[in-house]
């Protein structure tokens, strides 16, 4: 493959007026990017050093990006931000009415189960949302990869600020839930704001180690469309199962299951470990560095094909 130079236009469209018509010559606002056949990987310092530019000039073009899209998604709705309450809204109402009519238990958990039902599609909610949309991260931007020279770090700095928006919203729900069903909050109510971080951070990177993948092939998308109900089962978001059991086994087995009763543990006092909450965001923050180098290194190979 013959080595060639280009120039990194500006990532919305427009480009400086002065920016030089031959694209040999280096230009200061839009810095050229040689791509050869060579593995990137055999110089390890420019690697880390391109990735450090990369990631301190994408903050404006993430904030344009995350603007643009939060006017895509509220323009043409009559009901705005407040869909993002609806989930977790409609599943303490069904907990509710099924506590009411004895179709589930009145506690589970030690608290009221309509509450422990809402926290817990809080928690999955956050969960799949950061997955879906790093998932997304090729498959939903193709049109910017494939007209210019554009870095993954303002694509995915616009997914972490439209993720951080909506973590501000869950935490001004969880506390809502926490004072319509007068329940208590423990002292490390702080450390389940962390873990709730670290949910996020989990999808995020889980997505990120997917994203190449799912943009060149179905297989993933399908897989996709099954994690609610695998996320659902194998970890305790409506219910907790016996112990002794074959469901109870997975969920003890389960690191995110762990996550899960860390956040509650913390939030409320709930049975589960306090180290859970504050490890796990670590792990997960690996796990997010480690999908975002894949997305990286993958990028001109994933572009190439999403041309063809």
């Amino acid at each position: 493959m013959a080595d060639r130079l280009s120039g990194q236009a500006d990532p919305l469209g427009s480009s400086p007026a002065n920016a030089s018509r031959d694209p040999g010559v280096e230009n200061p606002r839009t810095p050229v990017s040689l791509h050869a056949a060579t593995s990137r990987l055999r110089d390890p310092k420019r690697v880390l050093r391109e990735w450090a530019r990369d990631a301190a000039g994408s903050p404006p073009v993430a904030w344009r990006l995350f603007v643009r899209s939060l006017i895509q998604q509220y323009r043409h709705s009559s009901l705005g931000i407040v869909l993002a309450f609806a989930p977790v809204v409609l599943t303490a109402l069904v907990f509710t009415f099924g506590r009411r009519s004895h179709l589930v238990a009145g506690e589970i958990g030690g608290v009221n189960s309509a509450f422990f039902g809402a926290c817990g599609m809080l928690m999955g909610q956050a969960f799949l949302e950061a997955f879906n949309a790093t998932r997304r991260l090729f498959a939903g931007n193709q049109a910017l990869f494939r007209r210019q020279s554009l870095p993954v770090e303002g694509p995915l700095g616009a997914i972490l600020l439209d993720l951080g928006f909506r973590y501000l919203i869950r935490l001004a729900v969880l506390a809502l839930l926490m004072a319509l069903f007068a329940v208590p909050p423990a002292v490390t109510l702080p450390l389940a704001a962390w873990g709730l971080v670290g949910l996020s951070l989990a999808g995020a990177g889980l997505g990120l180690l997917v994203a190449p993948p799912s943009a060149l092939q179905q297989d993933i998308n399908v897989f996709s469309s099954a994690l609610p109900l695998i996320l659902f089962t194998v970890t305790p978001v409506f219910m907790v199962p016996e112990p002794g059991s074959f469901l109870g086994a997975v969920h003890a087995a389960n690191p995110l299951a762990w996550l899960f009763e860390g956040v509650r543990a913390a939030a409320y006092g709930a049975p589960g470990s306090l180290a859970a909450a504050a490890i796990g965001p670590l792990v997960a923050l690996l796990m997010f560095v480690l999908g975002w180098f894949l997305c990286r290194i993958a990028r001109p190979h994933v572009v190439e094909r999403m041309l063809v």
